[in-house]
């Protein structure tokens, strides 16, 4: 309730509460009597927050505010290029042309050390011989 105090306290110094609100709340429970007259009674050096500490908020806030970087007008980005299916067709193509290539080198390459049929067993081939090479190199040394 101490907490709810405050705020009524923070917003009536403020100004924020006409006193058809604090009768509301008041009526209400949320405030006593006393603590209005207490409110009403305030000077303000007896503000319970102070006003240095007022000043140094909005001084704060203002060096934050000035920091913030302005939204620019152009800020969505722009929508991607919707592809038609044969726009699609025609790079899976082209991809797999190049690796179609790559792949027949690598089948021609393995094909020199045994008779090799197939690129995934190229493939498996010439992993098998590099990491052979490797561990030789490092058992000589």
């Amino acid at each position: 309730m101490q907490v709810i105090a405050q705020l009524i306290q923070h917003f009536r110094q403020r100004g924020a509460l006409s006193k058809e609100q604090l009768a509301y709340l008041e009526q209400q429970g949320f405030v006593t009597a006393p603590e209005i007259q207490h409110a009403d009674n305030l000077d303000d050096d007896d503000d319970i927050y102070g006003t240095e500490r007022d000043a140094l908020y909005d001084q704060e806030q203002a060096a934050l505010d000035s920091k913030r970087p302005a939204r620019s007008k152009g800020s969505r980005k722009p929508k991607a290029k919707v592809l038609k299916a044969t726009a699609i067709g025609n790079r899976l193509r082209k991809v797999f042309e190049e690796r179609a290539t790559i792949l027949r080198t690598l089948v021609v390459l393995a094909d020199r050390l045994t008779r090799c049929d197939s690129w995934s067993k190229a493939a498996l081939l010439l992993s098998t011989v590099a990491l052979w090479v490797m561990r030789r190199r490092h058992a000589v040394v």
